[in-house]
């Protein structure tokens, strides 16, 4: 949404104080360990824009608390492939033999959203090592969190959303639908029995890109607006407002057992 459009839907602009008001109203607190997942857009034209979301969460939760972001590289993939849009076959091979490694500082994510990058590069936060599915993170504890995450691994048991459900984190998820909750691919691993599909990985090597294919789970997010509607009736779904965004919040712990069921009772 162009920023024009969204000072055309925004009644008041909304300030950094506004959204800590809104956080701590969801019963944000300090010391939460929390993974966000966010419309910029949705919660209206805000003064000071990524940063004082960002900074208003920090100042909630505090540096005894945790903040994690997806930071994936989708672009760091098979050419052939793309979709979003797709390039020339003839193009492929050259891109390929030029593709630059992923780097944890200087790669940035692709097509996840301003503020996801923006938190990035933030003063502090680190991120994860996976060459296409890495997260950011900052705060207490962050480095044990994020690390180690192997190609192979992006959203399994020996993944950062492991270590994420061991340690009790909140989804938050402001002005976003469950499509988006990187959390449910972790109860994709789970219910799934084998890997199925090749992903390809540009590494580092002796400072040269090596090309790097593993197996993989096929992960997909196709049934996660219908299994975010099923867990709804359950009643372990926290509502409010963060400005004009609805918003929920979401006990990992909660939603993941789900999740795993209602991939085993709906696969096929």
């Amino acid at each position: 949404m162009s920023e024009k459009k969204v000072i055309e839907k925004t009644q008041a602009p909304v300030s950094k104080t506004d959204i800590i008001r809104d956080l701590k109203a969801l019963n944000i607190q300090s010391g939460d360990q929390i993974m966000l997942h966010v419309s910029l857009s949705k919660i209206g034209w805000i003064i000071g824009a990524e940063r004082a979301l960002i900074e208003a969460l920090m100042e909630v939760i505090t540096e005894k608390g945790t903040l994690v972001m997806p930071a994936q590289t989708g672009n760091l993939s098979d050419p052939a492939l793309w979709e979003n849009p797709p390039v020339p076959a003839n193009w492929v091979e050259k891109i390929k033999a030029n593709m630059l490694p992923y780097d944890p500082d200087k790669s940035p994510v692709y097509s996840i959203g301003r503020v996801a990058e923006y938190f990035r590069t933030y003063p502090g936060v680190k991120r994860s090592m996976h060459p296409r599915s890495a997260f950011s993170g900052w705060g207490h504890g962050i480095e044990a969190i994020l690390n180690p995450h192997e190609p192979g691994h992006a959203f399994d048991e020996k993944s950062p959303l492991h270590r994420m459900l061991d340690q009790s984190f909140k989804l938050l998820m402001i002005g976003t639908h469950y499509d988006t909750l990187t959390a449910l691919h972790y109860a994709e691993s789970q219910a799934y029995v084998q890997k199925a599909e090749k992903e390809v990985y540009y590494v580092e090597e002796n400072g040269q890109t090596n090309i790097q294919t593993v197996l993989e789970y096929a992960y997909t997010t196709d049934a996660f607006n219908a299994l975010g509607k099923a867990f709804e009736k359950t009643d372990h779904v926290q509502k409010g407002y963060v400005g004009y965004a609805l918003t929920r919040v979401i006990e990992m712990s909660e939603i993941i057992p789900f999740a795993i069921d209602y991939f085993d009772a709906h696969s096929t």
